[in-house]
């Protein structure tokens, strides 16, 4: 788990003294579907948005950067009134299980013709969160608190291909949009972390059923590259 960093790192020294690099940013919408005991307890998908940024080398098929991801893979909403004084004002509880996750990205990804395939390695960590907030009835935040959270570390691959919808050339390099479509398998620590149904209230107290495993993930990404 801790020989992709070093790689990338020694990839990038020993190429960016001979190699030209662009600049590449991306955006995704993303599913992930829990994975082994991580499933057992969290049956849904989750959605989300993912953004990668990065360089790619213009004469080797090779992009180094980093990845910013959040999903959120439950929510509960419910109303109740604004305080045992005053019933007759109600506000909207909601409950949101989150997951967000950043890490280090090395793609290998030849151009053929408007066709790109890749496969890619990552490493990083997750960060996994149960937020409540009350809001009122304009959408107006009213107050929020953390109730559970936990972080794992994350590694995985990742594979798919990208298809060249628009290039411009330019005195210096090709602009390009392409449309991005590919699937990550991410390994993860142990966590502990809730799940929607997790949060109990009996007689004015609190109780949290908190969930502890492996959080493996399965992700699809759909979204589009922008080469600059």
């Amino acid at each position: 788990m801790r020989i992709l960093p070093g790689i990338m790192l020694g990839v990038w020294l020993s190429l960016s003294a001979q190699a030209q690099t662009t600049f590449q940013g991306s955006v995704y919408l993303l599913a992930g579907i829990p994975q082994g005991a991580f499933r057992a307890n969290v049956d849904n998908a989750g959605f989300g948005l993912d953004f990668d940024v990065g360089w790619r080398f213009q004469h080797a098929p090779l992009f180094l950067g980093a990845e910013l991801g959040f999903m959120i893979y439950g929510v509960e909403r419910r109303k109740e009134p604004f305080s045992m004084t005053i019933p007759d004002v109600t506000v909207d509880v909601e409950t949101v299980n989150n997951m967000a996750m950043g890490h280090l990205v090395m793609r290998v990804q030849p151009a053929l013709g408007r066709l790109w395939p890749f496969v890619e390695g990552l490493a990083g960590g997750r960060y996994f969160y149960t937020r409540t907030s009350i809001e009122s009835e304009q959408q107006e935040e009213i107050a929020a608190s953390t109730n559970y959270e936990d972080v794992a570390l994350s590694y995985g691959y990742g594979g798919g291909v990208e298809i060249e919808l628009y290039q411009k050339a330019t005195p210096r390099r090709r602009q390009r949009l392409l449309l991005h479509v590919g699937g990550r398998y991410l390994y993860g620590s142990e966590a502990e972390y809730l799940r929607k149904g997790s949060i109990r209230r009996v007689n004015g107290r609190v109780f949290y059923d908190v969930y502890r495993s492996r959080t493996n993930v399965l992700i699809w990404r759909l979204g589009l590259t922008f080469h600059f």
